[in-house]
């Protein structure tokens, strides 16, 4: 049994929440006190403040008119014929002959809808991840799953302006050269051709059998007894057109085996040019300097004190 009184009870949770708004009012009003302390710590050092803010801007003006400005070239590839590992590879080994290239990035293009779409093995190995509890968004950056995607973004970085547009196609044809893709791709290129024709005759022979169902039900030359039958074939046509228009887009992006899809060209890497962002670097050196000499004397004077 509990032998406490209730009024004793109801005096320890009004002292509780007493002690509690006392805090919370604590914590705001060190803010509010914070604010005030840099406020003045900013009037106290003014004439530094303007001085540094002066002469970063001074500083990053003739660093934006003399050094070059970095500009991103960005182009979303299409990568056939399983040669995703090794444009990856490429990029993380392989350093650009052109000097003005200071970096190259690539991340893939997350589409779940395409990658089940592109191969029903992909849909396998999705549908047994997800019934062992396993999400593949959980599982994307620095795995081997960003193999499986078609659609990569490709990033190139470079000093100044690549005024010919030419920097994004001559990085990809260093790429593109590999002997063993080049073979694979006038196989691979054929064989997409050959399953294009065998669907469209697949297509006349169905539109074929629906002319004569049209013309006379009993000459049709497939027997076609139930309209469940005709339906199935009707969705057997929406699906051949449907593969079809796919191996149409896969075959105009198989000339290579990266393919750039949309290139743009000459987008400023940065946001701020060096003449806003000197001043902010000179400020916060200092700021962050004049805190350690504040926090060091305030160690100090408490340490002495305390012996």
């Amino acid at each position: 049994m509990n032998n406490t009184p209730p009024n004793e009870n109801t005096n320890n949770q009004e002292i509780d929440l007493v002690y509690l708004f006392r805090k919370i009012k604590d914590f705001f009003q060190s803010i509010r006190f914070g604010i005030f302390r840099f406020i003045q710590f900013c009037l106290n050092k003014i004439i530094y403040i303007i001085t540094l803010i002066v002469v970063g801007g001074i500083l990053g003006y003739f660093m934006d008119q003399n050094l070059p400005e970095e500009y991103k070239h960005e182009t979303i590839v299409a990568v056939n014929f399983d040669s995703a590992e090794y444009l990856y590879n490429f990029i993380n080994k392989k350093k650009a002959k052109d000097s003005k290239i200071t970096k190259v990035t690539i991340v893939p293009v997350y589409d779940v809808f395409q990658l089940i779409s592109d191969n029903q093995d992909h849909l396998r190995a999705l549908t047994f991840l997800s019934d062992a509890g396993l999400e593949i968004a959980n599982y994307k950056k620095g795995t081997s799953n960003i193999f499986l995607y078609r659609y990569h973004l490709l990033t190139i970085y470079t000093n100044g302006k690549d005024e010919k547009g030419n920097v994004v196609n001559d990085y990809l044809s260093m790429i593109n050269n590999n002997p063993y893709f080049v073979n694979k791709q006038k196989i691979e290129y054929q064989n997409n051709k050959n399953k294009i024709e065998e669907f469209k005759k697949s297509i006349q022979n169905i539109n074929s059998v629906f002319e004569s169902i049209t013309k006379d039900k009993s000459s049709a030359s497939v027997d076609i007894t139930t309209y469940n039958q005709m339906n199935e074939l009707t969705q057997t046509k929406s699906l051949l057109l449907k593969q079809l228009n796919k191996l149409e887009t896969e075959l105009a992006e198989q000339n290579v085996a990266v393919f750039p899809t949309v290139i743009q060209n000459n987008i400023a890497a940065s946001l701020f040019g060096y003449i806003i962002k000197m001043p902010f670097l000179f400020l916060f050196i200092f700021f962050m300097v004049s805190w350690m000499i504040s926090w060091f004397k305030n160690t100090k004077k408490a340490y002495l004190l305390k012996n």
